[in-house]
């Protein structure tokens, strides 16, 4: 039967001795700087390493697009085929991310929409904001089947609790944008997040920035209700540098 196995690999283009892969070490470089490092196999696939950075960066892997030199790297494709050319035995492989909803977000069709809002609601509950902002912009959708896809994904999600541990992020840019999320869900008439987004808003003094204007210019989406106590936790804002006292 040796020449029968052997006929089957040449039929299917396989080599008659298998070569030993060895792993190669690959950084996946995300837009804002973070990197991933991993020990890859090179005949894994793209989607698998997308599974990784996904459960990194608590985004849907349907979200991430992958490069490496000038090529968009496809999800079946091997690595070792999409790298050829890039895998070096000295240095890491660097595939680069960014994020991008790949028009799904604004497709025509509700369908995909809410397909992609599903993608989404997987990992609302590990609490990236700019994937609670997503959520909360569709809860107030003209499309009924939109807004309840995305409050139920909301519900779902441990939600307020998530932000405000990210209210504390060493990254100024998540924890602003923490504070757009509460806000946003505060102006939708959310009594938790109105609570949490007054109390960020008076406890201001030891914040860089950065986080200072963004809970400022947050004010205007909280319920008019809460003015009087917001303007007095605007009230010593007015001492800040020229950005954040002409932000209060």
């Amino acid at each position: 039967t040796t020449w029968l196995r052997d006929m089957l690999r040449s039929s299917a283009g396989e080599p008659e001795s298998i070569k030993v892969h060895e792993a190669i070490e690959v950084v996946i470089i995300f837009i804002g700087g973070e990197q991933l490092h991993f020990q890859v196999d090179p005949r894994s696939r793209i989607c698998e390493l997308k599974d990784e950075a996904a459960a990194a960066w608590h985004v849907p892997p349907s979200f991430l697009r992958f490069l490496a030199g000038a090529e968009i790297l496809e999800d079946i494709a091997v690595v070792e085929e999409a790298c050829r050319g890039l895998i070096c035995e000295d240095s890491a492989l660097q595939i680069f991310c960014v994020v991008s909803d790949g028009g799904l977000l604004t497709h025509e069709s509700v369908a995909a929409r809410r397909a992609a809002i599903e993608d989404l609601s997987k990992y609302v509950h590990m609490g990236n904001p700019k994937v609670v902002e997503v959520l909360i912009s569709f809860a107030d959708d003209e499309n009924e089947c939109l807004r309840h896809s995305a409050l139920v994904a909301l519900q779902k999600a441990a939600l307020y609790k998530a932000l405000t541990a990210r209210l504390a992020d060493e990254n100024q840019l998540v924890a602003s944008a923490a504070i757009t999320a509460l806000a946003k869900a505060a102006h939708h008439g959310n009594e938790s997040a109105t609570k949490i987004s007054l109390d960020c808003l008076e406890c201001l003094d030891d914040q860089p920035n950065m986080v200072k204007h963004a809970a400022i210019t947050c004010a205007k989406d909280l319920p008019p209700r809460h003015r009087e106590r917001i303007c007095s936790a605007l009230e010593p804002r007015l001492q800040d540098d020229f950005i954040i006292r002409d932000a209060a």
